[in-house]
């Protein structure tokens, strides 16, 4: 292997060790993002009991590849 071929497979050794980063972040913040949700919305609950069927608690999938939870929640829109 030359050094031209070297450096090719340097990079995309970086590259893909990047995007593994990459989506261990957004997984990590996600799952923050999940738990700060549901505390205020535990909060927000104790506060105003009348609202419970309303607010519901998102699923916080921290094992699976970053995808939402099966309940669609307009909040987390702006976050991601």
């Amino acid at each position: 292997m030359d050094k031209t071929e070297w450096r090719q497979a340097k990079r995309l050794k970086d590259s893909y060790s990047k995007e593994k980063k990459d989506k261990k972040i957004k997984r990590l913040i996600q799952s923050s993002l999940y738990k700060l949700l549901n505390e205020k919305t535990k909060e927000v609950i104790q506060e105003y009991p009348n609202l419970e069927p309303e607010l519901e608690l998102v699923n916080s999938d921290s094992e699976d590849s970053g995808s939402r939870s099966d309940e669609y929640n307009p909040l987390m829109d702006q976050f991601a």
